[in-house]
């Protein structure tokens, strides 16, 4: 029985949590009807010293996972663990190298994009957590990142924090949260939340997702000792591709060629931005909105305040992209809805009382005067990091404003 029910779980996690709950009940089914037949049946092998063996090894090693997945769960209810033992692996694979320069600037030792934080923000300054993906990482020198640009603007009194890892989505904003943002005791919390990639049917949380055991989650992050994945690599190209001189001048080769770029691009238009959503879009959103609802629940279940950003993709800002990419799959652009994500994400926002600022707008507006996107790199150039940032400061300001006055 403790086989029939254990292992299934086993199974299930690590083959990444995908219809866990289904699967993981399919196969404890099987399991044991599996067990029912061999009891009914007493076949002589079970008696065999080797099975006898083999069933004890395995009954220990069971029994084992079981009490260090309950010790680490205590642990981290209940303790301070490493900020790595909270945190899911893509969390540690995609963090930035504290020991290795990106765009000129070495980041700081949590493998974050900025300076080196203190444990509480200097006497009387306010202290923001941002946390988001590669959009806030940026790929673009430190002071033009439009976090850092926002945090020099709003002054001394205002700290922003950059806590933006690769390659994560809401649930690994979760767990940067729980384990590393809390700590730095912020007055306000900013989930930066991307269109572009945010939106997706693989960020299970429960039981039975890819996180479902802390001790195989611990197991992961300690076997991911090399940086060698495609999407880390690719943001470290950018440094020898991307050259961007002060006045705007742009001399900066391609990440990806034509064909692969406008293929992602469709991909993205496809599943996104169609109103209604297809099946698969339709169970990315209830994924995602599930994440959301759990960031919002976690900041207020430690008495903080959230609000969000919102990112959007390339294709939503850039026409000419945008009427290629339909074009080119045999689809009228008129058959899309470039601004149903954004209006989604707004209403979800506002029944959970979250103020947001959805930077579409000033993105459109700055593409109109000089291109806001890396060449065929999907992320900001320096224009369009400084347009966000424009729209960011006063935005937060006031949104602190609005707590010191409650």
């Amino acid at each position: 029985m403790l086989y029939a029910c254990v292992v299934p779980w086993i199974a299930v996690v690590l083959r990444g949590g995908k219809n866990g709950g289904l699967s993981y009940a399919v196969l404890v089914a099987l399991g044991l009807l599996l067990v029912w037949g061999l009891r009914r049946s007493k076949p002589a092998w079970l008696g065999a010293a080797p099975v006898r063996a083999a069933d004890v090894v395995c009954f220990n090693l069971i029994v084992a996972l079981l009490v260090i997945e309950l010790g680490l769960r205590a642990w981290i209810a209940v303790g301070e663990p490493p900020a790595w033992l909270s945190s899911t692996p893509d969390t540690v694979r995609y963090r930035l190298d504290p020991s290795r320069a990106y765009f000129g600037t070495t980041p700081n030792s949590g493998g974050f994009y900025d300076d080196e934080w203190t444990a509480r923000a200097a006497p009387g300054a306010r202290r923001v957590a941002v946390l988001g993906d590669s959009y806030t990482v940026g790929m673009v020198p430190f002071p033009d990142n439009y976090v850092t640009i926002a945090d020099a603007s709003l002054g001394p009194a205002i700290e922003l924090l950059n806590l933006g890892v690769v390659h994560t989505a809401v649930p690994e904003y979760v767990q940067v949260l729980r384990s590393e943002a809390l700590r730095l005791a912020p007055e306000l919390v900013v989930l930066s939340f991307y269109i572009g990639n945010d939106i997706h049917e693989d960020w299970a949380t429960g039981p039975f997702s890819a996180s479902g055991s802390k001790a195989l989650q611990a197991l992961r992050v300690l076997l991911l000792v090399s940086r060698s994945s495609e999407p880390y690599q690719q943001v470290f190209a950018a440094e020898t591709m991307i050259r961007e001189a002060p006045d705007g001048t742009r001399t900066e080769l391609p990440l990806m060629t034509e064909d692969k770029h406008i293929d992602r691009e469709w991909k993205h238009l496809d599943a996104l931005f169609r109103d209604p959503p297809n099946h698969r879009t339709r169970a990315a959103w209830r994924d995602t909105e599930r994440a959301i609802r759990l960031f919002v629940q976690t900041c207020r279940s430690e008495g903080l305040p959230v609000v969000a950003t919102i990112a959007p993709d390339e294709i939503q800002v850039v026409p000419a992209l945008f009427e290629r990419v339909a074009r080119e799959h045999g689809e009228s652009p008129a058959a899309f809805d470039l601004e149903y994500p954004n209006r989604r994400l707004a209403a979800l926002f506002g029944e959970l009382g979250v103020p947001v600022l959805d930077f579409l707008r000033a993105l459109r507006e700055a593409e109109a005067r000089a291109p806001t996107y890396h060449l065929r790199a999907v992320h900001w150039n320096r224009h369009g990091n400084a347009a966000a940032a424009v729209a960011l400061a006063p935005w937060l300001a006031a949104q602190l404003e609005a707590l010191a006055r409650r």
